[in-house]
């Protein structure tokens, strides 16, 4: 049984390290290879908040690359948090950034939650620090944290269940928010599974 079901969609530029981000959450570490996601993958991850509540997270992992922006655009709608990461050691990543946040306000729900991770913080960084803050100061209501999902796997978990519990105790936002739903509200007959598809379940 969950408490809750929570979507998250991963945006960024190619090789921020989305992909890792989800093999993390899902087994506990990620692979050495690099393969580049096609449109969208969907998989499920369960994590405990900070206050003992079981949330279903949704994770939608989209491509960064530009020929499938048309595509990925579309699941902005409905997230309960979408989770925007660039890469520390690579200048460019963080520019794009701005881009991304355009598409995702064009596109997203205004209620919508936006974390944004600076990713390989284990490698020498390209990125100021007062760039960031800048950022943030700009899009207020901006969460920004670090992380390394190759070498302190556990550092972002922590961060991130800590990011979910605050979101669990807001219950304005709860109710505002199409992309967090109590667990009961997607208990739907074995009728109405065969007749809908995974996508139309929030």
């Amino acid at each position: 049984m969950h408490d809750y079901v929570l979507r998250i969609v991963l945006v960024g530029e190619a090789m921020v390290g989305k992909t890792s981000l989800c093999e993390m959450l899902l087994i506990g570490k990620n692979s050495s290879s690099y393969q580049a996601t096609i449109g969208v993958d969907f998989s499920i991850s369960d994590i405990n908040t900070l206050d003992g509540k079981k949330v279903k997270c949704q994770l939608w992992d989209t491509a960064g690359c530009e020929r499938f922006r048309s595509i990925t655009k579309s699941y902005y709608q409905n997230a309960g948090v979408i989770l925007l990461m660039f890469d520390l050691s690579n200048k460019q990543s963080f520019a794009d950034v701005y881009y991304w946040i355009q598409e995702i306000k064009k596109f997203g729900d205004d209620g919508t939650k936006i974390l944004l991770v600076g990713n390989k913080s284990d490698l020498t960084h390209a990125v100021d620090s007062d760039e960031i803050n800048e950022f943030v100061k700009i899009y207020n209501g901006i969460t920004y944290i670090e992380a390394s999902v190759k070498t302190d796997c556990n550092e972002f978990h922590y961060h991130l269940r800590e990011y979910i519990t605050d979101l669990l105790t807001d219950n304005d936002y709860i109710s505002q928010t199409k992309g967090i739903s109590p667990a009961i509200k997607i208990k739907v007959s074995r009728e109405e599974k065969d007749e809908y598809c995974c996508c139309g379940i929030m």
